[in-house]
């Protein structure tokens, strides 16, 4: 095995084209927890960004049965009102 067959082994991805750069997690830790050593109040933007991408995905494709209601076209106009949102066009 070469040197670089040994690098992408060892989970090396490349960060630079220019500058011929790899860079790796820190071996047993998850990427998320190595940024969050680093920078705690971006990896907590990245969690609640992600929480609500989830939330948007569940709510939209996976909800079903008595998590999910239909109003009529003047209870939408209300709840649009009452929660400040513009209907979807």
């Amino acid at each position: 095995m070469s040197r670089v067959d040994d690098i992408i082994a060892s989970g090396f991805r490349q960060t630079s084209r220019k500058y011929r750069r790899l860079a790796r997690v820190p071996q047993g830790k998850t990427p998320f927890e190595a940024l969050k050593e680093v920078d705690p109040h971006f990896a907590e933007m990245l969690l609640e960004r992600l929480n609500n991408w989830a939330e948007s995905e569940y709510l939209r494709v996976h909800a079903n049965g008595e998590d999910v209601v239909e109003l009529s076209d003047d209870e939408f106009k209300e709840y649009l009102a009452k929660t400040g949102r513009a209907p979807v066009l």
